[in-house]
């Protein structure tokens, strides 16, 4: 069994383990380095921090259009289950997200990139 350098370093170790008790005869060529594990935690870091960008993002704008914006992008609400929970018309659903996403983009300026983490389902609303 070969690991390579972009297998998440901890399910590794699990398959590794698993791997050990469950095949006696099988060898085990551990190819992921100190180095791989410094970099994943990094980008868990970074994922953390970047996550933080757009949740405050997300809490500068108004109530309302921020309540769309998580029931339609972040928890993948169709228009007329945001209006039907929001109590609104899928009228102003629409006109709230077009609003909302504009505003986020302009409020993460030259990090609007970011927006990507909304459009992509990560769970960033608390």
């Amino acid at each position: 069994v070969v690991a390579q350098t972009t297998f998440q370093v901890t399910k590794w170790l699990e398959c590794a383990e698993f791997i050990k008790k469950v095949y006696t005869n099988a060898k085990i060529f551990d190819t992921i380095c100190n180095a791989t594990l410094a970099r994943q935690e990094e980008a868990e870091e970074l994922d953390e921090k970047t996550v933080q960008i757009v949740r405050q993002a997300l809490g500068r704008l108004p109530q309302r259009m921020r309540e769309v914006v998580c029931c339609v992008i972040c928890e993948s609400y169709s228009y007329a289950e945001a209006a039907v929970k929001l109590g609104i018309s899928v009228n102003t659903v629409k006109t709230s997200l077009r609003k909302g996403m504009k505003e986020l983009r302009e409020i993460l300026g030259d990090r609007n990139d970011l927006i990507l983490l909304v459009l992509c389902g990560k769970k960033i609303s608390k």
